[in-house]
């Protein structure tokens, strides 16, 4: 089964937690919703590599800005194309300041966990759940 890596980052806000979630620019990779950053694992590298090189390309956030950076999981999800098993990380981040991303995302966002729940993608919201 092919396996995939993720990271969500986090910030205490005077709100609560938020976490930072993109939408992709066509929704054909993982549909309209807000979701996790996340992307294959390239052969050899260890989850963890491919969770924090995924959230700099996707979400524009820097290696140097996060703290903390813990395994919340191992998940087995169906994705749209797909089947495989998700690592994800969840990292305190120093700031909310977020650079450029790939092409492939049209838009990045803090938002709560309670946010999340009713506009993300539904295989995340158990997964955000475990995070929070």
């Amino acid at each position: 089964m092919k396996e995939k890596a993720g990271l969500i980052p986090w910030i205490e806000t005077e709100d609560g937690i938020k976490m930072l979630f993109m939408k992709s620019s066509n929704p054909a990779y993982g549909g309209s919703k807000w979701q996790i950053s996340k992307g294959h694992m390239d052969k050899g590298e260890k989850p963890l590599a491919t969770a924090v090189r995924e959230a700099e390309e996707e979400l524009g956030v820097r290696k140097s800005d996060m703290s903390n950076v813990t395994l919340v999981g191992k998940f087995k999800l169906s994705g749209d194309v797909e089947d495989y098993i998700l690592h994800i990380y969840k990292a305190h981040m120093k700031t909310t300041k977020v650079g450029p991303h790939d092409s492939e995302v049209g838009k990045v966002k803090w938002m709560t966990p309670k946010e999340f729940m009713s506009s993300g993608r539904n295989i995340h919201i158990p997964i955000i759940k475990k995070a929070s």
